[in-house]
């Protein structure tokens, strides 16, 4: 494990790697802003020689071509039908460099074409790269390519997580989907790089001997998922696009320029919102709240609290000499996040104070006086039967930029969703038309029961 470098996206809850090699190194799974391993590699002068995949990723944007674009690495990929040079990563697939070697075995179930990696270390198996496989307190999700594969994909990820309990006891486990990820299947709290000594303690859908019980329990436990999974295909498949080529969203404080343009209000206070728009507050899921209510095409403008742009430097969003900066910069980081899952179409960026601003009203358990509240948890969180759930409701605005009628006719004035940003997301979408009151207490249920 000394040479493995493992990196997280915090916004999309996934890991990535870099194995080191004596003269060289291989990347695992990078995102589109791949600069964290380019940096590394930098600064210890070797090249990363290959970029492996395990799948064509549903949630996010390869870091593959960035890193092509500097080391001409070669890209190993399943057997899909992709547009650019690569190498696939059959059983005969490997990586020989001194005392380590690399292959590549398939492990379909999270997609029919995934592939997990071993990697030995003087011929000794020491960790394996399981992508979308088996994760740490589960497995990759098997039912994101239609309810017609799932039953498939599920048989196919039963017999794949029983070929990882041939593995010895002391083998590391390196998943790309960590803890949260909405790609990943899990019931409880684990480290994101377990051994499988721990995984057959702590992952129970492992361990599970019958495919009918395995079903059960892996469908049982799926929730809902971005609206945008999906639409990252093309891209990882050839469609690409650097970062440098992105157009830069200009600062303007000339409100008739946002006419026509979907408005995101994504400062902190839940108790104002911006009106006329969408309230996605910053957060580490920020880019995936946005991927749950607007399309990759849509044309945006970001609002941003005033005191953020004294930190926003657009240089920060290409720059790998810029990765300490960019930490410090949010604005920036937003960027990059939705850059990540695909979407580019940033046209401007506002302060806040230049905006009309409306009050929200909120309730906390303080203030809570026994009204009653409509639970748009998804089903698996509540124990109320209300019909509309986030998911339901989100999906139905991505695709007609409205909410459901039933709902909106039924005079829904008080929602709830546990913290209150799931519920100031859709109350943001019902105004001016219903004037709504958002709990945001997670020390209450207030389900209906």
């Amino acid at each position: 494990m000394n040479n493995i470098l493992t990196f997280k996206n915090i916004e999309n809850s996934n890991n990535y790697y870099l194995i080191e090699f004596e003269d060289s190194l291989v990347a695992v799974d990078p995102p589109r802003d791949a600069w964290r391993v380019i940096h590394y590699a930098e600064s210890i002068g070797k090249k990363i020689t290959h970029v492996l995949e395990t799948h064509i990723h549903n949630d996010y944007l390869t870091g593959a071509f960035e890193i092509k674009e500097r080391y001409k690495s070669t890209h190993v990929v399943p057997n899909e039908k992709v547009t650019f040079d690569h190498v696939v990563a059959d059983e005969s697939f490997t990586i020989e460099s001194n005392q380590f070697k690399i292959s590549a075995f398939h492990t379909p179930g999270h997609t029919y074409t995934h592939v997990s990696y071993k990697l030995f270390e003087h011929n000794t198996l020491v960790a394996v790269f399981s992508g979308g496989s088996v994760t740490s307190a589960g497995v990759g999700r098997t039912d994101l390519i239609s309810e017609k594969d799932t039953p498939v994909l599920t048989k196919h990820q039963f017999e794949s997580k029983n070929l990882f309990l041939t593995f010895d006891d002391n083998v590391h486990i390196l998943p790309t989907h960590g803890q949260g990820s909405f790609c990943s299947v899990s019931s409880k709290p684990l480290p994101d790089y377990p051994t499988m000594q721990s995984l057959k303690i702590d992952n129970t859908l492992l361990t599970v001997e019958s495919m009918k019980e395995f079903e059960r329990q892996l469908l049982d436990s799926l929730g809902a998922y971005p609206t945008y999974f999906g639409t990252t295909n093309a891209f990882n498949t050839g469609e690409s696009r650097l970062i440098k080529d992105i157009k830069t969203p200009i600062v303007t404080t000339d409100l008739e320029l946002l006419e026509g343009l979907t408005i995101i209000d994504t400062s902190i206070d839940k108790d104002l919102r911006v009106e006329n728009s969408l309230k996605i507050p910053l957060s580490k899921t920020f880019s995936s709240y946005v991927g749950w209510v607007v399309s990759s095409e849509t044309n945006m403008a970001l609002v941003f609290e005033d005191k953020l742009f004294h930190q926003y430097n657009s240089a920060n969003l290409t720059s790998i000499d810029n990765l300490a900066q960019l930490e410090h910069d949010e604005i920036s980081k937003a960027l990059v996040a939705l850059y990540r899952i695909g979407f580019e179409q940033i046209v401007y960026l506002v302060p806040l104070s230049q905006l009309k601003k409306t009050k929200v009203s909120t309730i906390t358990k303080d203030t809570y006086n026994n009204e009653e509240f409509y639970d748009i948890r998804e089903l698996n969180e509540k124990s109320s039967s209300e019909e509309f759930t986030f998911d339901t409701l989100s999906r139905y605005f991505y695709q007609h930029k409205s909410l459901p009628n039933e709902f909106i006719k039924s005079n829904i004035s008080n929602l709830s969703c546990g913290s209150g940003y799931r519920a100031g997301l859709i109350s943001s979408i019902l105004a001016p038309e219903i004037e709504t009151k958002i709990l945001k207490d997670t020390s209450i249920d207030f389900s209906k029961k």
